[in-house]
C-alpha cells in the first residue's frame, strides 16, 4: 500500500511539472466596450415656422408559447403565467422649417417696386422625444421577470420609428408654407414694401421633382422584390417544417401599432443658426452589502442655438435706401426639450431599477448636455452665423449695406 501511494505521488508531481512547461501564455487584444460619443457643431440657417406637439402610447403584449410540429400538424400553446404587458407614453415634438442654407439672389426677382421671392418647399423633422416614466404600467406575471432596460429602450426606437412614419400624414406643410409667408411678409413690409406687392412662392424645383419620381420608382421595384422574397421565404420554411417534428419556445419582440395623436400645433417663428448634436454616457450605481447595482444608458440629443422673431421689438427693421438695420433677439436655446430619448440605448444593467430612476438619469443628461454645448463658443459662433445669414438675405433683397445688431441681455 505505501508502495502504491508513492507511485501515484511521483506520477502527480511529474504531471504537475509537465503542465507548468507546457503553459503558454496568449496576449490578447483588449477591446475597448464603450462606444465612442461624438459631439458635432454644425451651422446652418433654418426658419420653423410649425411645431407639432405628438403624443403616443407605446404597447407591448408579451408572452410565451409552446410552438411546434408533431406528426405533420403544427400547434401553438400558450403557457400558463406566462404574460407580461407594458405601457410607454411618448410625446414627441415635429417642427417644419424653410432651409435657407441655399438662399441667394437667385431666389429674389425685383420688378420696380414689386418683390418677389421663392423658398423651397418646408421639410418636416422630428427634433425631440421624451418618455413619461413616473406614468409607465405593466405586469408581469409570477414566472416571468420583469422588463429589463434593454427592452425597454428596444420597445422606444420602435415607437419612434412608428412616429417618423406617421410623419406625412400629418399634413404640415401646407400650414407651414402659410406661416412662412406671413413671418417673411411683415419683414419685408417694415423693409420698405408695400404689402400688395409682395409675393411669396413655393417650389420644389425640378431636381426634386425627379427625386420623387426615381424614390417613387425604386419604392415599387423594393416592394415587389421583398414581395417573390417573402414568398420563397414562406415556401422554404414550409419544406423546412415539414422534415420532421419540432418544439420551441416563442416569444414576442415587436410593439403594437397604436395610432399617433396630435395634441397641438401653433405657428412659431424660430430662426436656428447652430446645430449642436450630443450624445452622453450617464451611469448611477447603488451599493450594496454584497454586490453594486450599475444601470449605464446612452442619451443622444440636438441642442439649437438661434433667435425667436416672436420676441423681436416692434422696429426691429429700419431701412433708408438701399440701407437696412436690423435688431435681433438674442441668441438662446430654442428648445428645453432636445434630447431624443426614442434613441436612448441601454448600455449596462444589473439589478433593478424603477422608472424613477430612469427619470433621474434622463435628467442628470440633459444637464450634461447643456453645459458641454452651451459654450460662450457656441455662442458667439451662432451669434457670428446669424450676422452672415441675415446679411446675405438682405444682400439677396437688394440692400446693398445692412447693419446687424443685437438686443442687449436683459
Amino acid at each position: 500500500m505505501r508502495y502504491f501511494s508513492f507511485i501515484i505521488t511521483i506520477f502527480l508531481a511529474l504531471l504537475l511539472t509537465n503542465c507548468k512547461k507546457k503553459e503558454v501564455t496568449i496576449d490578447t487584444p483588449k477591446v475597448d466596450t464603450i462606444p465612442m460619443l461624438v459631439t458635432q457643431i454644425q451651422k446652418c440657417s433654418r426658419l420653423y415656422t410649425t411645431e407639432c406637439h405628438l403624443h403616443k402610447i407605446i404597447t407591448h403584449d408579451d408572452k410565451v408559447s409552446l410552438q411546434g410540429q408533431f406528426m405533420k400538424h403544427d400547434y401553438n400553446i400558450d403557457l400558463p403565467l406566462g404574460k407580461r404587458k407594458i405601457a410607454i407614453p411618448m410625446d414627441a415634438v415635429v417642427k417644419a422649417y424653410i432651409d435657407f442654407s441655399a438662399f441667394d439672389s437667385t431666389s429674389v426677382t425685383r420688378h420696380g417696386d414689386h418683390i418677389e421671392v421663392v423658398l423651397p418647399d418646408p421639410k418636416v423633422q422630428l427634433t425631440s422625444t421624451s418618455i413619461n416614466h413616473e406614468d409607465i404600467k405593466q405586469y408581469v406575471a409570477l414566472t416571468r421577470s420583469r422588463f429589463s432596460d434593454e427592452e425597454l429602450t428596444s420597445y422606444e426606437r420602435q415607437g419612434r420609428e412608428e412616429i417618423i412614419k406617421s410623419l406625412p400624414s400629418l399634413n404640415l406643410t401646407s400650414q407651414a408654407r402659410e406661416n412662412a409667408a406671413n413671418i417673411l411678409i411683415p419683414m419685408l413690409v417694415q423693409a420698405g414694401f408695400k404689402e400688395t406687392n409682395i409675393t411669396i412662392t413655393f417650389n420644389k424645383g425640378i431636381k426634386g421633382l425627379i427625386g420623387n419620381l426615381l424614390s417613387q420608382t425604386v419604392m415599387s421595384w423594393t416592394l415587389i422584390a421583398a414581395a417573390v422574397a417573402a414568398a420563397v421565404a414562406v415556401v422554404l420554411l414550409l419544406h423546412h417544417l415539414n422534415k420532421g417534428n419540432s418544439v420551441e419556445v416563442v416569444t414576442n419582440d415587436k410593439i403594437d401599432i397604436t395610432p399617433t395623436q396630435i395634441e397641438q400645433i401653433r405657428s412659431i417663428g424660430q430662426w436656428e443658426f447652430l446645430s449642436i448634436s450630443d450624445e452622453e454616457l450617464i451611469d448611477t450605481v447603488r451599493h450594496g452589502f454584497f454586490s453594486d447595482d450599475e444601470l449605464v444608458r446612452i442619451y443622444y440629443g440636438t441642442l439649437r442655438l438661434g433667435l425667436d422673431l416672436s420676441e423681436a421689438r416692434p422696429d426691429w427693421i429700419v431701412s433708408s435706401g438701399d440701407s437696412i438695420t436690423m435688431t435681433l433677439p438674442r441668441i438662446k436655446l430654442l428648445d428645453k426639450r432636445f434630447i431624443d430619448e426614442g434613441r436612448t440605448r441601454s448600455f449596462f444593467e444589473s439589478g433593478k431599477w424603477s422608472n424613477t430612476d430612469r427619470a433621474a438619469l434622463y435628467e442628470r443628461a440633459r444637464k450634461a448636455m447643456m453645459k458641454r454645448c452651451l459654450t460662450p463658443t457656441n455662442y458667439r459662433t451662432a451669434e457670428q452665423n446669424a450676422k452672415a445669414q441675415m446679411q446675405k438675405l438682405m444682400l439677396s433683397m437688394g440692400f446693398g449695406k445692412t447693419t446687424i445688431l443685437f438686443d442687449k441681455e436683459k
